[in-house]
């Protein structure tokens, strides 16, 4: 099977594979349109209604409506519906989309006539995915995890705090959500108000690790690692190399001997000489586009690890797109990778713009919000 590399944003027209991805939302599952557009793919879509605005990307194929949510459909209904498409279509590969299409894929794959994207055993998935399983899994195998603690709920937090338990800061969050959903930071300034938002259960109560966030991608075929990157976010992307990270996150790999791509949040502390490991996404993640772009993508990887042997992407920043925006003024900071991820942005302007404007920048406007009121209070109430 041959599967042109092409360039960004313009796949070359060779011999396709088709794929058909599995999408129940828009933002993460675009990036995987792309990436799998990228990889030389005819990308087909059985998409939820939260999904149906995919159809307008240039880079998909055909968009198959689907009238309900995948993590709570009957499996063998799916599988006669995926293998219907996939016979009808002539696909080649079924890909998920997000972490519930990964774990459905998992537990459907062996039924299914086309190919499956690599993915891990469903148990394998729960383990990584539950942040609270993730934590245990970290202390069993010696790797450096915060303090953690699991509770009940709302009303155990709250006795912990009146009975003085709590020593701050900590963080607070669901075990089962994706990003930073329901995350809380509780610090004593503002711990009153920061209890009245946490209204889930159960709560995982973790130590707060000073430092910088970084970020380390795998895919990976029975617990080898095949191909990495590591990357810090700030205002955009910029990707480096970090042997201590690399070397925690393939030891859990293999100890799970894990299929697919596997993707861990990681803190740096201040001391530069230790590494932690906060959760674990078993999933694609949403700038795996920028990987795409620097030279390596995940998505060609599991179609056709051959022929899309990458290029290293270390030592490359890229600018998200309102950093580039703010380039704009002072154009002798644009760079190569930005010139690059603009033209990956322009080749499909319509979702582009939808997903950074109307879904994601709300989102930014609020977060930038909520960490400069935090900046006020540590600078005036302390």
């Amino acid at each position: 099977m041959c599967i042109g590399s092409g360039s960004a944003g313009s796949p070359r027209d060779t011999k396709k594979p088709s794929v058909l991805l599995m999408a129940s939302n828009t933002p993460f599952q675009y990036r995987v349109l792309r990436c799998a557009a990228q990889a030389g793919a005819s990308v087909f879509i059985l998409g939820s209604k939260r999904a149906k605005f995919l159809a307008l990307s240039r880079y998909c194929k055909g968009f198959v409506p689907y009238p309900r949510d995948f993590v709570e459909e009957d499996s063998s209904e799916l599988v006669c519906i995926v293998n219907d498409l996939s016979s009808k279509l002539g696909i080649d590969y079924v890909i998920p989309g997000c972490g519930d299409t990964t774990r459905l894929l998992g537990e459907i794959g062996s039924r299914l006539h086309a190919k499956c994207f690599p993915v891990p055993l469903p148990s394998v998935f729960d383990t990584l995915n539950d942040k609270s399983k993730f934590a245990s899994l970290c202390m069993d195998l010696g790797v450096p995890h915060p303090a953690s603690v699991l509770l009940a709920g709302p009303a155990e937090l709250k006795s912990m705090y009146d009975s003085g338990q709590l020593h701050f800061p900590l963080i607070a969050k669901p075990v089962d959500a994706y990003g930073s959903e329901g995350v809380v930071k509780l610090e004593a300034l503002s711990v009153q108000v920061d209890l009245d938002k946490i209204d889930y259960s159960p709560i995982l109560l973790q130590e707060f690790v000073e430092g910088e966030d970084v970020c380390i991608s795998l895919f990976c075929v029975q617990g080898v690692c095949k191909r990495q990157v590591v990357y810090k976010r700030k205002r955009g992307i910029s990707f480096i190399e970090h042997d201590s990270l690399s070397d925690l996150a393939q030891a859990v790999a293999r100890h799970l001997n894990f299929d697919g791509v596997i993707c861990f949040d990681a803190r740096l502390p201040p001391d530069g000489k230790s590494v932690y490991l906060i959760e674990c996404n078993p999933r694609f993640w949403y700038n795996m586009d920028f990987a795409m772009v620097a030279g390596v993508n995940f998505v060609g990887l599991g179609i056709d690890p051959v022929v899309h042997e990458s290029r290293a992407a270390t030592k490359k920043t890229f600018s998200s797109p309102y950093s580039l925006v703010l380039k704009v003024f002072t154009p002798w900071r644009i760079n190569a990778q930005d010139v690059a991820m603009f033209r990956y942005w322009l080749a499909d302007p319509i979702p582009f713009l939808w997903i950074e404007i109307w879904l994601a920048l709300p989102g930014l406007i609020a977060g930038k919000a909520t960490r400069a009121v935090r900046s006020i209070k540590r600078r005036f109430w302390c």
